[in-house]
């Protein structure tokens, strides 16, 4: 066929075809001019992997599969824009498992070079079982095809990967979406969970008639409530990672102190809106259970004032709860702990690699610093 009729073919044929279509017919049309027993066109890539677009054998499609160019004779037409091996190419190239796996005895080969690099960015391969009766003409053709399609085939290319890159993209999104609403679902059952708990503890408090067994129950409803909040405000939240500690503090706040319906009290608060890692603020959320509770046990006298502040120094948080009321007593001072809620202010602090110093200043002070 001479080049003038082949391009016109060329152009009729892939005139109204796009992306997969226009690369299985110029397939379809190049072994049908040359009269090849298996027809490839690949895409480079710069890993110096091939990956084909058009694979066929003997006019049917056959499955598309990525290879290494290494030994291969399309190493040879990546570096020079030609293969021509019409005979013994198993021979030549003995390290191809491809050619290994199939009765070929000819390799027909050439680049398709882009148009602004002036560099190979695919290949047209034709292979045959027995040796081509014209082979300098078959190379002739497939560089004349090669030449004559590149634009438009390098623009299919890149509207090609520019299709597969959104689908890629619509698929991690869609998976992100659906890992969100999985950890979303597991902190509301998470906050439902503790919330039983919580409730079996009121069942029990309200079996039982003795002041100390009601005290430490309710306790341990505080320290429960402050881990479920930290789950429900993730829950509500675009950050599964960290959580405003304002809002947190101001809730633990105020609902361990209304329960209790202190009167007259001063109530001075200085926490600025800050996120914190899970990590450190459900350690932070209990220490401030249980200063809140020392306090209203300890520190309420006839105006009692609670001081709650979070401060940030650089890279230092400082978390600090101060009363009015009568301090701690000598042996708390000296370090000898006869209370659980002090062994755990201690042991939240070390947990997040805090120091906790617990002192009296015109009241109570549990002082917390931790490194950011």
């Amino acid at each position: 066929m001479l080049h003038s009729e082949l391009l016109t073919q060329i152009r009729e044929a892939t005139r109204v075809v796009i992306g997969q279509d226009y690369f299985d017919l110029i397939g379809q049309i190049i072994q049908k001019v040359t009269n090849s027993d298996y027809t490839f066109i690949s895409k480079l890539d710069e890993l110096k992997n091939a990956k084909p677009l058009v694979s066929l054998k003997k006019g049917v499609f056959i499955e598309n599969i990525e290879y290494l160019l290494s030994y291969t004779p399309c190493f040879e037409v990546a570096k020079t824009c030609l293969g021509f091996y019409p005979v013994n190419v198993q021979k030549l190239f003995p390290r191809d498992d491809f050619l290994k796996n199939i009765n070929v005895s000819s390799y027909l080969g050439a680049a398709i070079v882009s148009s602004n690099s002036a560099s190979p960015f695919a290949i047209i391969t034709c292979l045959y079982e027995n040796e081509p009766e014209n082979p300098e003409e078959i190379i002739t053709t497939l560089t004349f095809v090669s030449e004559i399609i590149k634009e438009r085939f390098e623009r299919e290319c890149l509207l090609l990967e520019n299709y597969e890159l959104k689908q890629v993209q619509r698929e991690n999104i869609k998976e992100i979406t659906h890992r969100e609403t999985l950890l979303r679902e597991i902190h509301h059952r998470v906050k439902n969970n503790l919330q039983i708990v919580a409730s079996l503890l009121n069942l029990q408090k309200s079996k039982s008639n003795d002041p100390n067994v009601i005290d430490m129950i309710g306790i341990s409803q505080n320290r429960i409530y402050s881990i479920a909040l930290v789950h429900e405000l993730l829950y509500n939240s675009e950050d599964f990672e960290s959580v405003d500690i304002q809002e947190y503090s101001n809730r633990i706040i105020n609902s361990i102190i209304c329960k209790d319906h202190v009167k007259n009290l001063e109530l001075i608060i200085e926490i600025n809106k800050e996120l914190i890692d899970l990590d450190t603020l459900i350690p932070c959320g209990l220490i401030l259970c249980e200063a809140i509770t020392n306090f209203l046990k300890h520190g309420v006298g006839n105006k009692p004032c609670l001081e709650i502040k979070f401060i940030r120094n650089m890279n230092e948080h400082v978390l600090i709860i101060k009363d009015n009321g009568p301090g701690f007593p000598k042996n708390v001072l000296a370090g000898q702990f006869d209370s659980l809620g002090i062994e755990l202010i201690q042991a939240l602090s070390l947990q997040i690699n805090g120091e906790a110093r617990l002192y009296n200043k015109n009241g109570a002070v549990v002082e917390i610093t931790y490194t950011v």
